[in-house]
């Protein structure tokens, strides 16, 4: 009897000859498969969070991720693992994605670069079966983790030239629909894989005919008050958002100011433009790799050129966020905000940025405030997270996370529109969207470690100081910007209010619980803070000192002065353009009343004759 692997029936001896071949042909390649560590090789889909962590703690990233919490969120797939080539290949493997993703093809006998083939390969195929399953909006968490993947893989297609962008390319797309190939491809935006260009790095200012004002005032303090020599551009959303004839003016400021229309690098009806919904968009869309963007009320004290040199937290990281007031959540009444973020993260470990800050151990009602962001585009995770943060704001996604952003406050009764408004003409805009993304797709991220302060004016015989003024300091406590603008109270429309807010004082919070003060809100944007005693019971008026104290009352005066003139030179815009209007409506009138006479005169004639 032959063995029953053989089977019952006869073997002639040929046959058995060649399963005998067979048979020790399988026992070497057995051999040598044991020897080369098949099973831990990266190709195969079951040593994928093995290859992820050691590649989280490589130094091929720039010391930009640490190990990776996600391999809880990768499912036991029951998919059959791509055959690894032979040493003699030089094919790559096969390409089973349902999406139109390029093939990652070659390979290099270099063994760092195959590390980041194999990684850039495995990390595709793990992230097309993903994306086999639609993920409703509500699901943060997961997309984060796809967020993850993406950045995985640019940070492999970074790594070796050999792999084309397609691929993070048409992934992208498919995660994240409003981020078209062709239009990116056919804009001016940076891209990580681009060479560098001259200008690296730049300021990013939204500007609509609305706040176009501010805007100018912003940019004649910046060049003509702080010397600032970095380029400019003004990202709009179209001609109804900002006419040709308030970007002439803002043209006019001085060199170096360009414009980019966002309804040329994004679809509208897919993204819905408007508001503070547009800037995590003006920052994809931005040419430069370092952008920093600014809100069009924003006024710095110093240069803010200083920061890409300066900040070591933006040079560790790629990213600098600055803090919202230390305020509890129940003092304006957007309630929540902190117990959402729990729910979001589920069973994931907040990292230790998050675990720190005040905002997670006190609940506040805020952890973030967007008037400055700056982001380094060149790295793989900010970038892959500022997608993320820029699909946080797309209209279908934005009415989601702005109720539990801030509640009842800005979502009650009221309808989200495309064009990024709300009914009720609420909102908080993007400000918590930039960390959330970072900290859902395990993106190392920076905060100021200093909370929200305030400038304004201080009456001796009072116990508070109120202001609309949010202001911000440098790591050592000194006043660098702050926002709201130059005037008393932008969103009061009285003359009291539209005049240039006094700013003598300032209140510096810092980094800890007993370095805040207690803030009281008294409604349209406008804030007090006890001067007399700290949340903690401690005396309070050491944080209150005049701008004299740190040398900015001539900067001051100068920031006044440029904006007066910002005032003098935009003033009457779209009276101009009303004008043209007229006259043109006139010399139309006149055309008619002349062809009309004339046609009298010849009808006289006609008669006559």
């Amino acid at each position: 009897m032959f063995p029953p692997f053989i089977g019952a029936h006869r073997r002639t001896t040929a046959q058995l000859f060649l399963f005998g071949k067979a048979f020790v042909a399988s026992l070497l390649l057995f051999y040598l498969l044991q020897t080369q560590n098949f099973a831990s090789h990266p190709w195969s889909l079951s040593s994928y969070n093995a290859e992820s962590q050691h590649h989280a703690n490589s130094t091929l990233s720039n010391n930009e991720t640490p190990p990776s919490p996600w391999s809880a969120w990768v499912p036991k797939l029951h998919h059959k693992a791509p055959k690894r080539p032979s040493h003699n290949s030089s094919s790559p493997p096969p390409n089973n994605s349902s999406h139109s993703t390029s093939p990652i093809s070659s390979q290099s006998p270099n063994t760092t670069v195959q590390a980041h083939y194999t990684l850039a390969y495995n990390t595709a195929d793990q992230l097309t079966l993903l994306q086999k399953t639609p993920i409703p909006h509500e699901d943060l968490a997961r997309k984060g983790h796809h967020t993850h993947l993406l950045s995985t893989l640019l940070r492999a297609t970074l790594s070796n030239p050999t792999i084309p962008p397609t691929t993070f390319l048409n992934l992208t797309s498919v995660e994240f629909p409003f981020f078209e190939e062709s239009r990116i491809a056919d804009s001016l935006a940076y891209l990580p894989w681009q060479p560098s260009t001259p200008d690296i790095s730049g300021i990013v200012i939204c500007v609509g005919a609305g706040n176009a004002v501010m805007a100018a005032q912003n940019i004649r303090v910046l060049r003509n008050v702080l010397g600032s020599t970095l380029p400019i551009e003004i990202a709009y959303a179209g001609e109804d958002d900002l006419p040709e004839r308030w970007r002439k003016r803002i043209e006019g400021l001085g060199p170096n100011i360009e414009f980019v229309n966002l309804h040329e690098v994004f679809d509208n009806d897919k993204v819905g433009m408007g508001g503070y919904f547009m800037k995590p968009f003006a920052l994809l869309a931005s040419r430069f790799q370092k952008p920093m963007l600014l809100d069009a009320d924003v006024i710095f004290l110093r240069s803010p050129d200083e920061l890409f040199t300066s900040d070591s937290g933006l040079a560790e990281t790629g990213t600098l966020f600055y803090h919202d007031r230390a305020v509890y959540g129940d003092s304006t009444g957007w309630l929540g905000t902190l117990a959402w973020i729990k729910e979001v993260l589920g069973e994931r470990k907040p990292s230790r940025a998050l675990r720190q800050s005040i905002f997670w151990q006190e609940t506040l009602e805020h952890q973030m405030e967007s008037g400055v962001v700056v982001m380094d585009k060149g790295r793989p995770g900010v970038f892959a997270s500022l997608v993320f943060a820029a699909w946080m704001n797309t209209w279908p996604v934005r009415g989601f996370v702005m109720s539990h952003v801030c509640g009842e406050w800005c979502s009650s009764g009221s309808e989200r529109t495309r064009d990024g408004s709300l009914a009720n003409g609420r909102s908080t805009g993007d400000k918590e969207s930039y960390w959330l993304a970072a900290e859902l797709s395990d993106t190392l991220y920076t905060f100021n470690p200093n909370y929200a302060s305030m400038i304004g004016h201080h009456e001796p015989s009072s116990t508070e100081m109120c202001s609309c003024q949010l202001m911000h300091t440098d790591i050592e406590g000194v006043p660098f910007w702050f926002n709201a603008g130059l005037q008393t109270n932008k969103q009061i429309d009285d003359e009291d209010s539209q005049g240039f807010a006094k700013l003598t004082h300032f209140l510096g919070a810092g980094a800890s619980w007993d370095e805040q003060f207690e803030w009281r809100y008294q409604g349209a944007n406008l804030f007090c803070a006890n001067v007399s005693e700290s949340v903690v019971g401690e005396p309070n008026l050491s944080m209150l000192k005049t701008v004299e104290d740190v040398g900015l009352a001539r900067v001051i005066e100068r920031i006044l002065e440029e904006a007066k003139k910002a005032d003098v030179e935009f003033q009457g815009v779209d009276d101009d353009e009303q004008d043209k209007a007229k006259h043109e409506s006139d010399d139309d009138g006149d055309k008619d009343a002349e062809e009309q006479q004339r046609s009298e005169n010849s009808n006289e004639s006609g008669k006559q004759g």
